[in-house]
């Protein structure tokens, strides 16, 4: 079976060849999900903007995000964190926390459209903390460990999914005074039947 497709504005023709053993040969051009969403208006970067702590014994809040859509998914992609001192930073990421002074009394953020020309909104709530507000719930998803001054980035890949109602949040514990920030890319997709 042969299918062929109309020609490009360069010429060519894009067509798809199912051989005799039902694989198809294609010449064709792979984006990622990532990119794909950018280009739709769905991709968003949330930050923190800087947070002074003081408190060096416990941990604090720095950024939560919650996914308040009805049917699309949240794909984090990217995770940044940032210090301004000399020391060490511990980092704990929070999976569906539900309760705590940086869900009741952190400042709210608007994620912003990575696509410079979409007027589109991500339907979320996210929500910068402060020096001494806490997480008390939520399942322990992962620590690390950054030294400063700097920052650190893992690249995820969209492979922490929040569906609706999900959250995720971040605190630090740091062991001198210091800024700190975290700056998050995700993207949105809609459901998969």
């Amino acid at each position: 079976m042969r299918i062929e497709g109309k020609s490009s504005s360069s010429g060519n023709i894009n067509e798809l060849e199912i051989g005799s053993t039902g694989r198809a040969s294609v010449d064709a051009v792979a984006i990622s999900q990532r990119l794909h969403s950018a280009h739709h208006g769905d991709a968003y970067w949330i930050h923190s903007h800087y947070v002074s702590l003081t408190t060096t014994g416990s941990f604090s809040g720095i950024m939560y995000l919650k996914n308040t859509h009805s049917e699309n998914n949240v794909h984090l992609s990217t995770v940044r964190t940032c210090c301004s001192e000399i020391g060490a930073f511990k980092w704990q990421a929070i999976k569906n926390p539900t309760a705590g002074t940086l869900i009741t009394g952190g400042t709210s953020v608007t994620p912003v459209n990575s696509n410079f020309t979409s007027n589109r909104d991500m339907t979320a709530t996210a929500i910068k903390g402060a020096d001494g507000l806490d997480i008390t719930d939520g399942e322990m998803m992962g620590t690390w460990t950054d030294g400063g001054p700097g920052h650190s980035v893992s690249e995820i890949d969209g492979t922490i999914i929040l569906g609706p109602g999900d959250s995720i949040a971040i605190e630090c514990q740091p062991s001198v005074a210091t800024d700190v920030c975290t700056t998050w890319q995700v993207w949105v997709e809609g459901p998969h039947v």
